[in-house]
């Protein structure tokens, strides 16, 4: 049985905790592990060891790390969790607040009991959830049209302001949509052209082959070959639509072009999923001072994006699990080159990973042992919910020297179940860069696995330009994500 007290925490707290990057996660739960030891000690007088907001004086303040506070109450034997984040949360939480947070009582996770399960998983990610809800139309063909009220008044905005300029003649003003994974910048692009070409504008688009197949798929009707437009070529349009290009390089360069032909651009991207490492410059990825120098530089209008819809709540919090990791990563030893590092990232690592996630439920799982047992049980689970038939609901990643048994064994499952399925080696995911499937299960020797959950500090510029890109695997995953370590 599990001692004394009980844990509970509100809706706030669970979200404020999910948000949270891996490290402060762990101080969090070590700070719940002191909070309960000292209940247990004397849980008449332990309350002198905290202070009390002054707002609310039945809310105990408990100092987390130099920057973080957590907020809670003690009483009849149960610790309720309110809320937790920066020294702010202290003066803004108000008796309002309380007033809903104190009755919600969710049940805490093991994890914050001191006896709780010693090891998490770091990188990877563990939330078998069977829970299942439809979030529009995502079973659907034409799910890449759809669209969340904050894409929607993006795209309302991008729509008038491109149609007035080209009414007036003035010269267009190039906008940039920048967002991490699965907040709809490609739905954006492909919704815009659609309106468009039906208000009478020409439009050039261009995407990865990949996206082109992938849009084909999804939506034959629009026939996109017809406005694809390679980055080599100058288009003929007015319009120019610009998906997930390579580097800062490629987007200077549309910009530049679309300036001296007077034509009207947006580019859209991830800034964390650029191309890696830069050798001349030895710089990885976009930092923030060259993104300032390329808006100011031509007048760009930048629209955020935060709100992930296009993934599971779950699976999109593994894969922003993830993607903190990789931030509080850096590819040096040296402190000074650590703090440089992080400094000149700071501000488009917070854009990418700073996310929401509208849509509920999702599932993930890490399985460290029984590889072969576990496999059919997935294959199973996947196919007893609804399965997309215009595109493969399954993507395949091995990493190259997967074990051949275990792999073959794999692919004679999928074959035997019928099973649609695309399959990739580890050093090819930027070719699935943009493209969405329902599952993503990933394969990896023990060996990778060991090594990114220990870290990867002073890997190296190209080492660690490798290992954030995998990212993508995991932002590809709309409803599940399941990691197999041989």
């Amino acid at each position: 049985m599990r001692k004394p007290p009980v844990i509970v925490m509100s809706r706030r707290f669970r979200k404020a905790f999910g948000k949270a990057s891996v490290r402060l996660q762990g101080l969090i739960q070590g700070a719940i592990h002191d909070l309960v030891n000292h209940i247990r000690e004397d849980n008449k007088q332990f309350k002198r060891n905290y202070g009390r907001l002054a707002q609310i004086s039945d809310v105990l303040e408990v100092d987390v790390s130099g920057a973080s506070r957590l907020l809670a109450t003690y009483e009849n034997g149960e610790l309720n969790l309110l809320d937790v984040g920066g020294h702010e949360i202290v003066p803004r939480y108000n008796s309002g607040l309380y007033a809903t947070d104190r009755f919600q009582k969710l049940p805490a996770p093991e994890t914050y009991w001191p006896e709780g399960p010693r090891h998490e998983l770091n990188f990877f990610a563990r939330s078998p959830c069977f829970s299942y809800s439809e979030f529009g139309p995502e079973q659907q063909q034409e799910w890449l049209y759809f669209l969340s009220d904050q894409q929607s008044e993006i795209l309302t905005e991008l729509f008038v302001s491109i149609c007035d300029t080209l009414k007036n003649n003035d010269q267009p003003r190039p906008f940039f949509i920048v967002g991490g994974p699965g907040t709809g910048k490609t739905s954006i692009l492909i919704n815009l052209l659609k309106e468009m070409t039906d208000y009478g504008h020409t439009c050039s688009l261009s995407v990865s082959q990949e996206m082109v197949h992938f849009t084909n798929k999804c939506l034959p009707e629009i026939e996109i070959d017809r406005f694809i437009c390679d980055h080599g070529e100058s288009p003929l349009s007015k319009i120019w639509l610009v998906d997930d290009p390579a580097d800062n390089v490629a987007i200077e360069d549309w910009l530049k072009r679309a300036a001296s032909s007077n034509s009207a651009i947006v580019v859209a991207f991830d800034p964390c999923q650029l191309s890696s490492f830069d050798p001349k410059n030895r710089k990885t990825g976009i930092g923030d001072e060259q993104y300032n120098e390329i808006c100011l530089s031509f007048n760009v209008d930048p629209y955020g994006l935060n709100e992930c819809y296009r993934q599971k709540e779950n699976v999109g919090r593994a894969a922003k699990n993830i993607m903190d990791q990789i931030a509080e990563s850096t590819p040096f030893l040296a402190s000074h080159k650590i703090q440089e590092f992080q400094k000149d990232h700071k501000a488009l690592t917070t854009l990418a990973n700073d996310l929401e996630f509208p849509n509920p439920y999702g599932y993930c799982e890490t399985y460290t042992d029984s590889v072969k047992e576990n496999f059919p049980k997935e294959i199973d689970r996947i196919m007893s919910k609804p399965l997309w038939t215009h595109w493969p609901p399954l993507l395949m990643v091995f990493e190259e020297n997967f074990d051949l048994v275990s792999k073959c064994f794999f692919k004679i499952h999928l074959l035997s179940k019928g099973i649609q399925y695309k399959e990739i080696d580890l050093n090819d995911i930027e070719s699935v860069k943009g493209l969405e499937y329902q599952h993503v299960f990933l394969a990896i020797g023990q060996s990778l696995f060991d090594q990114l959950e220990n870290g990867f500090q002073g890997s190296g510029q190209q080492e660690y330009a490798n290992r954030r890109l995998l990212r993508i695997p995991y932002s590809r995953a709309k409803d599940s994500m399941v990691v197999f370590v041989e």
